[in-house]
């Protein structure tokens, strides 16, 4: 749930900032299956990627993309 925190608040940043094209780079393969398929229920989770997809709906466009930790080098 952390990280899904972390891109609603970038998010939110960015589209404060002026941004309307992103990429949004997580590393969390069930956010980002949950962020690619806008997967939502009630749950608190659900609730958050509601609020994540209402902001990716004030952009031109949002792409998701999954990072994986071998490929940065850490």
């Amino acid at each position: 749930m952390g990280e899904a925190m972390a891109v609603r608040s970038g998010l939110k940043t960015a589209i404060e900032a002026g941004f309307r094209q992103l990429i949004v780079e997580v590393d969390n393969l069930g956010l980002f299956f949950a962020l690619s398929k806008k997967k939502m229920d009630l749950t608190a989770y659900g609730l958050l990627l509601k609020d994540i997809f209402y902001f990716c709906s004030q952009c031109l466009w949002v792409s998701f993309a999954l990072i994986l930790l071998g490929e940065v080098g850490i």
